[in-house]
């Protein structure tokens, strides 16, 4: 029989590094076992990825027991998290490279865990991470069973003093910083489930004039976003609003800013005076007040005159030869100037409609 080449182990170290910061760091720790020059191989890598759900996978109760599955996820979670906590902390200990590019955490958290986070996050800071994702909402598979106890992890005050990172996400996290001198390089910002007063969102961006992408999520708190200011260099801005959400107004004042994507409902719209703005995306949800803020809508699509393209959401989809959708769809691209645009729409996954113009019409 012929002897099996390795060819993975023949790789030289950097490459191998490379391929295991893909893997989460449960299973780059595994390869350990390869070989006396895997032992400490993943000790080196610089993306560290600590998931929680991982460890709940492990351990999911046999499909023969009668145990209902939210029983049993609260019945087990404290022996994963117990697993968990010490996993993430014998980890670290083993960990030698003195430089961390990427630390990702997600973990369902509770209060009596902060001294442990506070731990793991410092170890990240102190070693220059530049990438921060951090999610503490329930983090398992059977999301719809969140456990007692959840709680938004806040941020310490040394984080807020922090300048070496480039992108950051947050979810489920509470800002409540003493003072800002920080985000002078970040340039992706992601915040999801957080909660947040307009006040409060200046003041994180005005500490970020490098931004280019921003991204908010179900942040509640507000009842008008106003980013009005010339010398934020953010290029491309998402926003995700919640169904029940006291939202009401949007203001964008921003001289670089290219990509807008909104999902909500419909509220007051301000984004005039951007003259780079080339693609906007916009996700309506319908109830049955939004036929009254038509005018809105119209207020909103007429000031899009000048982007390249321009998606709205699926509810206003024209389907079959139904007069009055015909009507509406006339309506939406008379608002924004029907007779310079390139009208395409996709029903059942087939692209219908003809090139006109230079610029697109997409229905989601």
């Amino acid at each position: 029989m012929r002897n099996k080449i390795d060819l993975l182990s023949n790789l030289p170290d950097v490459l191998l590094l490379l391929i295991m910061a893909y893997l989460p760091t449960k299973f780059a720790i595994r390869t350990s076992i390869l070989s006396k020059r895997w032992r400490d191989l993943w000790t080196q890598i610089h993306d560290l990825d600590f998931d929680e759900n991982l460890f709940i996978e492990d351990h999911r109760p046999s499909v023969l027991l009668t145990i209902e599955p939210r029983e049993w996820v609260m019945h087990e979670k404290n022996q994963w998290r117990v697993r968990f906590v010490d996993f993430v902390h014998r980890s670290l200990l083993c960990y030698k490279s003195d430089r961390i590019t990427r630390f990702c955490l997600r973990f369902h958290y509770n209060p009596e865990y902060y001294p442990h986070i506070n731990q793991w996050l410092n170890f990240a800071i102190k070693r220059g991470v530049q990438e921060l994702d951090l999610d503490f909402l329930w983090g398992g598979n059977y999301r719809n069973h969140k456990p007692a106890g959840c709680r938004p992890f806040e941020l310490p005050n040394y984080f807020f003093s922090y300048q070496s990172l480039i992108i950051l996400r947050l979810r489920y996290c509470t800002i409540n910083p003493l003072d800002f001198t920080i985000f002078a390089s970040l340039k992706s910002l992601s915040l999801v489930r957080i909660r947040l007063s307009s006040e409060l969102l200046v003041q994180v961006l005005g500490s970020c004039s490098a931004l280019k992408i921003l991204h908010l999520e179900n942040c509640l708190g507000m009842t008008s976003l106003n980013i009005v200011t010339q010398s934020l260099q953010l290029e491309s801005l998402s926003i995700t609003d919640w169904k029940n959400s006291p939202l009401s107004e949007v203001q964008i004042r921003v001289p670089n800013l290219k990509v807008f994507q909104y999902s909500g409902s419909i509220i007051r719209f301000d984004v005039t005076r951007l003259p780079y703005l080339v693609e906007v995306v916009l996700d309506f949800w319908f109830n049955s007040e939004s036929h009254k803020k038509s005018r809105e809508m119209a207020q909103l699509l007429s000031t899009l005159d000048n982007i390249m393209v321009l998606t709205v959401s699926s509810c206003l989809q024209i389907r079959g030869s139904n007069q009055g959708c015909q009507s509406g769809k006339r309506r939406l691209l008379g608002w924004w100037k029907a007779g310079r645009v390139k009208g395409r729409r996709k029903h059942r996954g087939k692209q219908a409609g003809k090139e006109t113009g230079k610029r697109a019409f997409h229905f989601l």
